[in-house]
């Protein structure tokens, strides 16, 4: 899907985000005489859009770099290009911003995430502020003053092999419904394959994992990593969403850290394979 085409039907910016759907597309594939900004005639090019339906609370700003540029730098003028829409346009929404690597094919096009990670910097109209994602994600997943807070229990690991393949069980305070992802990696031998679970009675039990189909990696004994993590909650169930919150501000422990899309779960063990 192209990069900032936004098609976003009424399930958030941070949701349409992750799944994917807003994401900018520069331009159209550059053609000879067009006058379409490319790498043959342009160090970069801003595009700020107004926004559109579906998503009436931000209009996004993006920089396409047709030069080779540092995340710092491209951070640097990204955010005083914003610092100009704000002073001279004063945006009644939010402003997400984005940096790209510029390819004359749109699809081609690479974001550029800056250097703490964060994929944007945001103008967000209600704090006045420019923040990157990351800082942003933060402030909104805080947990709000006196809230009940779920301290997340998770322990898991892997059944013996059997015929090339194991499931993944363990036990967990995460509400009944959850929606989680199980995974397994092992860096020496490239492989990595993961599988779907949903909490039931406060027990983890993925299908059986295998051979990568994609990749046509085994599974064989040996050590792996194992992860369990969670979309965000927005694709969560809504009994899921009133014990976790809506940006899993209600979740807490050990497990829990801040990334692009809020409060992330991220279990992470080593297992042995055997």
């Amino acid at each position: 899907m192209n990069s900032r085409q936004c098609k976003i039907a009424g399930i958030g910016i941070v949701a349409a985000l992750a799944a994917g759907i807003m994401r900018a597309s520069p331009h159209p594939a550059a053609e000879p005489g067009s006058g379409t900004p490319s790498a043959k005639s342009h160090f970069y090019w801003i595009e700020y859009k107004r926004p559109v339906k579906g998503a009436e609370s931000v209009a996004t700003l993006d920089a396409i770099f047709f030069v080779k540029i540092a995340p710092d730098r491209a951070e640097v003028i990204l955010r005083r290009e914003l610092e100009t829409v704000v002073e001279q346009f004063a945006p009644d929404f939010d402003v997400m911003a984005s940096a790209w690597r510029g390819n004359d094919d749109p699809v081609k096009e690479e974001r550029i995430d800056f250097p703490d990670e964060s994929h944007h910097l945001i103008y967000v109209k209600k704090y006045k502020q420019i923040m990157r994602w990351k800082e942003y994600m933060a402030k909104e997943s805080e947990t709000p003053a006196g809230a009940k807070t779920l301290e997340v229990v998770i322990d898991a690991n892997v059944t013996p092999l059997e015929n090339g393949m194991v499931r993944v069980k363990g036990t967990t305070n995460l509400p009944d419904g959850m929606f989680i992802w199980v995974q397994l990696r092992n860096s020496k031998t490239d492989f990595f394959n993961q599988a779907k679970v949903i909490v039931a009675d406060g027990a983890i039990a993925s299908e059986w994992i295998g051979e990568n189909k994609a990749s046509g990696k085994p599974l064989i004994a040996g050590k792996y990593e194992l992860t369990v993590s969670m979309p965000m909650p927005d694709f969560q169930p809504d009994s899921v969403k009133k014990v976790i919150g809506k940006r899993a501000e209600l979740m807490s422990g050990k497990f829990i850290t801040v990334g692009n899309y809020g409060r992330e779960l991220q279990y992470k063990r080593t297992v042995e394979v055997k």
